[in-house]
């Protein structure tokens, strides 16, 4: 059992860091009763302007891999726009501002990417409107703007960040309502002629509590006329700070850690062991060890696997 070799694919099996896609998503997902993809399906679907809704959760209890679902869930009755702010923007220099032109930029580009022809006035005005928020000299160098470089302009500033200022002009807040309206623009002409959108934001629920703050309590976060699924830091969810900026969202949905103990009539934890929660924990364990064949079956005794669910204490990354 020492040997490198055996062990080697349960390693790879098993990314604590990495949510579960596609062929993955399929075939280890395992279901939890919190679940909120079937209430935020239901949630979209019964709403006819565009609505914003948050789902909180502990840093690693597996919210990426919910929204993975939703997307999945969503996929044939909308236009769905995944946003990773983690890969796209840098995270120790990060704000609404750069929150609201990357999600423009990514809606633009899935549009693009989907086959849907966009307007060449549509396409002209947001060009002269992100224009305002890049090194203006550099992107033009007195040839015509196009979205594509525009867009590799932008995001390597993204990356940087709107904050670190240097000698070149750039009007980054007062650009933004002006970008905000000619993106809702593209989005109610793009929604004429085919499903509506729903915006899937991932990644700032990793943010600290004063930098997501600062960025839920603007407005401009809820000013784009489609639907968007924001995951948000458990510590925002439910800071007195926060009671205001959330009433403009529609709804906040939580998705809590797997019980490992049961709780009294108070919900304080006792020391009885909660067994669905643990067979949630022990399937999650299980459903990855079957994929290796039969040489893994018994890999961990059940003292083992039970152990292993309650040192995680239902997070589900660990």
């Amino acid at each position: 059992m020492s040997d490198v070799g055996f062990w080697r694919p349960v390693y790879r099996l098993f990314k604590p860091d990495e949510p579960l896609m596609k062929e993955d998503l399929q075939d280890f997902y395992v279901r939890r009763d919190d679940s909120p993809v079937d209430s935020l399906v239901n949630l979209l679907a019964m709403e006819e302007e565009s609505a914003k809704f948050l789902l909180a959760g502990h840093r690693g209890g597996g919210k990426t891999t919910e929204l993975r679902r939703l997307e999945q869930a969503c996929i044939a009755d909308y236009t769905v726009v995944w946003v990773d702010t983690d890969a796209a923007l840098d995270k120790f220099n990060i704000g609404y501002a750069e929150v609201v032109v990357l999600i423009g930029m990514s809606i633009v580009q899935q549009l693009r990417e989907s086959g849907w022809k966009l307007p060449r006035k549509l396409e002209q005005d947001l060009l002269s409107s992100l224009a305002r928020v890049t090194y203006q000299d550099k992107v033009t160098g007195g040839r015509q703007l196009e979205l594509p470089k525009l867009f590799t302009e932008l995001g390597m500033l993204l990356r940087v960040g709107f904050q670190k200022e240097t000698t070149q002009t750039r009007e980054v807040r007062p650009a933004l309502s002006e970008i905000l309206d000619r993106v809702n623009a593209i989005i109610a002409a793009a929604e004429n002629d085919r499903p509506k959108l729903l915006v899937i934001v991932d990644g700032l629920d990793r943010k600290d509590f004063e930098v997501a703050l600062a960025m839920f309590s603007s407005s401009l976060l809820t000013d784009l006329t489609c639907h968007i699924v924001y995951a948000i830091p458990i510590s925002l969810r439910y800071s007195p700070a926060f009671r205001q900026p959330m009433e403009g969202f529609g709804r906040c949905l939580d998705l809590a850690n797997i019980p490992v103990f049961k709780c009294d009539e108070q919900t304080r934890p006792t020391t009885e062991s909660d067994r669905v929660g643990r067979h949630i924990l022990t399937t999650v364990i299980e459903k990855r060890l079957e994929k290796l064949g039969d040489a893994y079956n018994h890999l961990f005794t059940p003292d083992a696997l039970d152990l292993l669910c309650e040192k995680s204490g239902g997070v589900m990354r660990d």
